[in-house]
């Protein structure tokens, strides 16, 4: 019970912090909360916190990141959400054993890495692909649970606001896959993430 309790809790302050996100983002206010980080632990740190909901559906959760990876220069809280939501979302729309997977590597470019959470769901017509990330929209249909239908909105504006990019590939009857980028770290620094009052902090090892 207190783990069910915690994780409605969380999902809640997740919610409430997203919204204020999108307002801000909105308005034209920069992301200024920015630090080097690990992309390889703050996936692990978001698939802790999705591995109950993905248990009680039966499902597979599976980690395809590379073992080596750059640091991103990131608003880690932020970042964290983003991971969640996608992950949240492939668990909510996938059937029960199923298959979620999240991965990343380096882009070509060198200058940013890919990431992307891939589901078996019922896939998204290409029709509502154009619309998927409007605020407040809510896909109906089969198979689909309601929602608020912000965490795809919060998903792109947090993204874009990085400097990277966030899309959709799919195909019904054939499961989903989201996309994004984001920013290779200039200085790759480390550090540690920390957990205080319900956000994802990174505190930088001191030299």
């Amino acid at each position: 019970m207190l783990t069910i309790a915690q994780n409605s809790t969380g999902r809640i302050q997740r919610l409430v912090n997203s919204l204020l996100d999108i307002n801000r983002l909105e308005t034209g206010q920069q992301i200024v909360d920015q630090n080097s980080i690990n992309p390889i632990a703050l996936i692990r740190e978001s698939l802790r916190d999705v591995e109950p909901s993905a248990a009680a559906r039966q499902q597979a959760l599976v980690n395809n990141v590379v073992s080596v990876l750059p640091m991103i220069w990131v608003d880690v809280d932020m970042i964290y959400r983003v991971f969640v939501n996608l992950l949240e979302n492939a668990i909510k729309f996938t059937p029960v054993g199923g298959r979620i997977e999240v991965g990343g590597q380096t882009n070509p470019d060198g200058v940013s890495v890919r990431f992307w959470v891939r589901d078996t769901g019922p896939g998204i017509s290409a029709a509502d692909q154009e619309r998927i990330f409007e605020k407040f929209l809510r896909l109906r249909g089969k198979n689909r649970p309601g929602g608020l239908g912000v965490g795809l909105a919060f998903c792109r504006l947090a993204v874009h606001g990085h400097g990277g990019e966030i899309w959709v590939e799919s195909e019904l009857e054939k499961g989903t896959t989201f996309w994004l980028t984001l920013p290779v770290a200039k200085k790759q620094a480390t550090g540690q993430l920390k957990r205080h009052t319900g956000r994802l902090t990174f505190k930088p090892d001191q030299k």
